[in-house]
């Protein structure tokens, strides 16, 4: 949703001001989420942009139709530096268990902020060895204004909203399996993985595991309208049809 402007009349001078309409803020999946006992399942906004990088990062079929309607519709967006940034951390000694865990390092979205920490220390170490011990650490950092770029630019906060309901679904399903007592269970409709298990260093040891869940609510899989790829189509949908030559020996070729 773009931005409205309003008017308003200030009260002093009676003059006209314009004023920018605020747009949502805040974790658009905010409201996926229950507790069960001592474990909280959830949905996040910052974790599910990480999984959709991940999804236009890897070749190969989709799992699900939700991922694969999801893919068509980021297609045009595959060149992006974020996606090509996550296809090399994925060649450089990642896999999709480090960037899950990367994910949830975030505090959320739409703001992203990627605090220092042991954690994500201990995740550059796992990267080829260079001689300058910072330079991962760097460049870790980096891929996370990089990931902050494809959500906004992209209008994936406008795409969670759309499908809010559905993860709202899939956090209600009951879980296959018991979640160790106090662990943070996240949903994931955009998981590469059914099920991804690591120990994250918090306040204190939190074991996290993501789910791979299902829902029955898709996403279009049209690129969002006002995108180029969305003007395009229209613009091909209503482009005239070429007229056909009349057959030889037809009366409008008489004439």
């Amino acid at each position: 949703m773009g931005n409205r402007l309003l008017w308003v009349l200030c009260a002093a001078g009676s003059e006209l001001l314009p004023l920018v309409a605020a747009t949502p803020v805040g974790d658009p999946l905010a409201g996926a989420r229950r507790v069960q006992g001592q474990t909280v399942i959830s949905a996040s906004g910052a974790f599910e942009t990480v999984m959709l990088l991940v999804q236009l990062a890897t070749p190969g079929p989709a799992r699900t139709e939700f991922q694969a309607r999801v893919r068509s519709r980021f297609a045009l967006h595959s060149g992006h530096p974020a996606v090509r940034e996550t296809a090399s951390l994925l060649d450089r000694g990642w896999g999709w268990p480090e960037l899950a865990r990367f994910a949830t390092l975030f505090n959320s979205a739409p703001y992203f902020v990627l605090p220092e920490s042991q954690e994500l220390e201990d995740l550059a170490a796992l990267l080829p060895e260079t001689r300058d011990r910072a330079f991962h650490l760097d460049r870790l950092h980096g891929f996370g204004r990089l990931v902050k770029d494809f959500y906004w630019e992209n209008r994936v906060g406008t795409f969670l909203r759309e499908t809010a309901r559905g993860y709202q679904e899939a956090v209600k399903q009951p879980l296959d399996q018991p979640a160790p007592p106090g662990a943070r269970v996240i949903v994931s409709l955009l998981s590469p993985a059914d099920r991804i298990e690591f120990t994250r260093r918090a306040s204190a040891l939190q074991t996290h595991l993501i789910l791979a869940g299902s829902s029955t609510v898709l996403p279009s899989a049209e690129p969002e309208r006002g995108s180029p790829r969305a003007r395009t189509a229209r613009k091909s949908r209503a482009a005239p049809r070429p007229k056909r030559a009349p057959a030889p020996g037809s009366r409008q070729s008489k004439n």
